[in-house]
């Protein structure tokens, strides 16, 4: 449906001047490979004209036109020029996305010149880490472990198959084993992500700043585990064994199915949002089923629970490594980067109705990422070591 939506934009300003819409629309879909002939000519040609008939150029306000749409056009197109190309490459769509909003109504060289940041410490994005924590307390870093670490802790085999995957189970074992009631936790500090693989096939990707709890093997009538924080589950399909997610008083119960828990203590609301199959979720002692594309979302200080749809790519841009903000208010945007980033952010003035939209990559450096929000004119940042000021 949404890219019938996106094709009828285009289709409507082929034989006119592109409005911001139009291009936003055409460059999405070169992006994912899908443009015809006509529209990459059509795509060139606007680059080369870079006019927005919607978009009326106050001189006064935003500077000499030709000089600055000079400089924007070099900027944004260095950048989706010049890009890895990655399945998660929405960054540079981002900078597009942002750059029009500079053209509609910002002071482009004073916004270009407040958001200058000044970098006392270089601020990393986040990598695959996590920490394993075995029965007996023992704990392993699994981004410096290897597989001879691994092996042999607990009855369960343990493989680590690259830099960002675990993998539980041995299929050559008998499932019944004495020893399997053991469970590991594993957690992603801030500035982590990592995915696993159960002893029944299932995979849970960990966002920053969460953690699993399972048995290395589910030999119960049930498949239970513990998480905290973000994860998206891929549920291996077992009739018989139900799989089941506790966190902070909420249950989800599944048969195979893939769905997103967020659960964050420091976020006001829960979430379980379902991608594909059904789930059954348990809050408050009310029982909530969910069809693809619903979510639950629990307040928990109201205690109050709705169910509503929700935009899938929304819910997993992090897992395929990219920001995604959709009129996202700033001090929520700014909780994900510094999981992900691994700071400290304070406020100055009032955050109040302000918010961002739009997408960027989860591994541009800190400074680019922050550099982009402030183009938006919406707020300005200052680094001071690991810490983010972010002031009116």
């Amino acid at each position: 449906m949404y890219r019938t939506y996106v094709d009828s934009i285009i289709k409507i300003d082929l034989e006119n001047m592109m409005t911001k819409d139009a291009y936003m629309a055409l460059y999405e879909k070169y992006v994912a490979g899908q443009c015809t002939a006509d529209e990459i000519r059509l795509l060139e040609t606007y680059r080369d004209a870079f006019e927005l008939t919607d978009t009326p150029w106050d001189e006064a306000a935003m500077g000499n036109q030709t000089q600055v749409r000079h400089r924007i056009r070099k900027r944004l197109f260095h950048q989706i020029t010049s890009r890895r190309i990655r399945w998660y490459n929405y960054a540079a769509a981002a900078v597009l996305l942002i750059g029009i909003t500079v053209f509609i109504g910002l002071n482009i060289r004073q916004e270009l010149a407040n958001s200058t940041l000044a970098m006392q410490e270089s601020i990393q994005p986040g990598s695959n880490k996590a920490l394993l924590t075995l029965e007996d307390g023992t704990q392993v870093e699994l981004d410096q472990a290897d597989g001879a670490q691994l092996a042999g802790h607990g009855s369960g085999a343990i493989r680590k198959l690259d830099d960002g995957l675990l993998v539980y189970g041995d299929p050559s074992r008998a499932e019944t084993n004495p020893s399997a009631n053991q469970t590991h936790t594993i957690r992603t500090p801030r500035g982590g992500q990592f995915k696993i693989e159960l002893a029944d096939g299932t995979t849970a990707w960990l966002n920053a700043d969460s953690y699993i709890r399972f048995p290395l093997e589910f030999n119960s009538n049930e498949r239970l585990v513990e998480v905290s924080g973000e994860v998206f589950f891929d549920v291996e399909k077992q009739a018989d064994k139900p799989f089941v997610v506790r966190c902070d008083g909420q249950t989800i119960h599944v048969l195979g199915t893939s769905f997103v828990v967020t659960s964050y203590p420091d976020e006001k609301e829960q979430q379980t949002a379902l991608l594909e199959g059904k789930v059954r979720v348990s809050i408050e002692a009310q029982n909530y089923q969910l069809s693809p594309g619903q979510r639950t979302v629990f307040d928990k200080h109201q205690k109050q629970v709705r169910k509503e749809p929700f935009d899938p790519e929304e819910a997993i841009a992090w897992k395929a490594g990219y920001f995604l903000f959709n009129a996202e208010p700033v001090e929520s945007v700014m909780r994900k980067i510094a999981r992900w980033y691994d700071i400290e952010v304070s406020y100055q003035g009032n955050m109040h109705d302000k918010q961002f939209s739009g997408s960027m990559s989860r591994f541009d450096q800190i400074q680019d990422v922050l550099n982009l929000l402030a183009l938006t004119g919406t707020v300005n940042f200052k680094i001071d070591g690991r810490r983010v000021i972010v002031m009116e």
